[in-house]
């Protein structure tokens, strides 16, 4: 009985380069739905965050404006900004936004009939918290467009 090695790698060849074709087929797909869908998360958190962050900022000339955001109407709206998308912000920014809203808190919730001294204390720190909560959300949409591909905004803090 002779073995036919040539049959059998006849056989054999197609088979096994379909399935290799395939796998490598799936392989690259996956990899492209996972950057796509990477990259959708990405694009909603510049859309519900930093886009509307920017925006206010770039409206208001924040930070040259300095007594802006000290105005408790766009204050309370940067508030409502951050609260409503806290989801989307980076886990150091998560950081920060929890300073600056108990600063928030302490400036212009405080008692009315708190000392100056202490009111302007309570001033300084929201201003330093808004400030690196701000910064920190800029690096944060400056690296999301970067990885998207898209525009870099300018640098305001």
């Amino acid at each position: 009985m002779d073995f036919d090695f040539q049959g059998l790698l006849e056989m054999l060849i197609p088979p096994v380069i379909s399935s290799i074709t395939t796998l490598v087929v799936l392989g690259i797909t996956g990899r492209t739905n996972r950057k796509m869908k990477k990259d959708q998360i990405r694009m909603q958190r510049v859309e519900k965050l930093y886009t509307p962050f920017y925006i206010v900022c770039m409206r208001g000339a924040v930070p040259e404006n300095d007594t802006l955001h000290f105005n408790f109407d766009t204050a309370t709206r940067f508030l409502d900004l951050f609260s409503e998308n806290v989801m989307y912000m980076s886990t150091e920014s998560q950081r920060l936004y929890k300073a600056f809203y108990l600063s928030f808190l302490d400036y212009f919730i405080s008692d009315e009939d708190e000392n100056q001294k202490s009111k302007t204390f309570s001033k300084a720190k929201y201003d330093s918290a808004f400030r690196e909560l701000a910064k920190s959300l800029q690096t944060d949409y400056q690296s999301l467009c970067r990885k998207l591909k898209l525009e870099q905004p300018i640098e305001l803090f």
